[in-house]
């Protein structure tokens, strides 16, 4: 006596039909994205674990493809590389010949930029107006990368300075916890991947601000092995501007008076200029007429038979002007009816 074990198997096919005008049926198609600059390899399945092949070829679309065996390599893939890439095994078994059959849909995308990990709007100074005894939370954001993973290599903290010391030491935050909320804390960092990028992020928080707190530069840090990467956020009081108010009116003072005074000097000394000249003259006691080699320093002639004005004319030459240039001033003047005799 024996005993047999019996099992029944259904097997359930799916027939997809082709149209009449295509060379394939896109939906058998094993959909392969690959990154464009990158090698790829696209396999023809079970071909090589058959030995009853007697032909394989292989199609990109329905056009027939030079390179031949169970796989296609490409070196760099472009977007011409993009398709359908079918390969076709002959093998007989029984005596009759079989066709297997197997489409790969090669999409090449655009290459991935290399980003290094970075603060967002990182190497920058945040100015954060906050109220005095207010809560406040500082938060800080750092791409990390493309893909949806996070290595334990990058890392994002924080860290406080006092202003007034940029050289001195650094001191770190405690974590936040419910017994920790008298101080300025650290939250734990978060990992979130959003639209394709990955990210960290992590805050400070006060619970109520304090004046000692603006004595601080609150720094934001992401180590990574590409690189340290630092953003700097510093208090303000609300109503506390980045220029001081006195400051910013002494500016605006300077800025309106000095050119005004500027203005009125040159009027002045536009008005002035023969002043100014006689003025240096006698400060510096320097008369360039003594050492001209001139007898005289000026000429003065007036029409002495004029009928209009002629005494006026005559009043004016022999007596205001020789008196001013020469008796006030010291010029040496040669008046033509006075100091040249008749026929000289």
């Amino acid at each position: 006596n024996s005993t047999y074990n019996t099992t029944s198997t259904s097997l359930h096919f799916i027939v997809k039909k082709r149209n009449a005008d295509e060379c394939l049926n896109p939906l058998c198609a094993l959909k392969t994205p690959a990154d464009g600059g990158t090698a790829e390899t696209v396999l023809c399945g079970i071909a090589h674990t058959l030995t009853n092949i007697t032909n394989m070829v292989w199609f990109k679309g329905c056009n027939f493809f030079t390179q031949s065996g169970s796989h296609l390599r490409f070196r760099e893939l472009s977007d011409t590389d993009s398709g359908n890439y079918t390969c076709v095994v002959t093998l007989t078994r029984g005596g009759k010949s079989y066709n297997y059959t197997k489409t790969t849909q090669l999409i090449v995308k655009d290459p991935v930029e290399i980003v290094n990990p970075h603060i967002l709007e990182s190497d920058s100074i945040s100015y954060e107006t906050v109220d005095i005894g207010l809560p406040y939370t500082l938060q800080c954001k750092g791409f990390i990368s493309h893909e949806n993973d996070h290595s334990d290599a990058i890392t994002l903290y924080w860290i406080k300075k006092k202003a007034e010391d940029s050289l001195g030491s650094a001191d770190f935050l405690t974590m936040c916890t419910n017994e920790t909320w008298e101080a300025p804390c650290e939250t734990e960092t978060k990992f979130n991947y959003s639209n394709g990028n990955a990210f960290l992020s992590n805050e400070i928080r006060f619970q109520e601000v304090k004046e000692e707190d603006f004595e601080f530069n609150y720094i934001c840090k992401l180590d990574s092995p590409s690189g340290n990467k630092k953003k700097t956020f510093v208090l303000r009081r609300k109503g506390q501007s980045d220029i001081a108010q006195r400051t910013f009116a002494t500016g605006i003072t300077l800025a309106t008076v000095l050119p005004s005074l500027f203005l009125l000097m040159c009027v002045v000394c536009y008005a002035f200029r023969i002043d100014l000249v006689l003025w240096h003259r006698r400060l510096t006691n320097k008369d360039e007429t003594k050492s001209d080699g001139k007898e005289y320093d000026a000429y003065v002639s007036y029409l002495k038979y004029s009928k209009i004005d002629a005494e006026a004319e005559r009043k004016f030459a022999l007596d205001v002007l020789s008196h001013t240039l020469e008796e006030h001033f010291g010029y040496k003047l040669c008046i033509f009816e006075r100091d040249v005799m008749p026929g000289g």
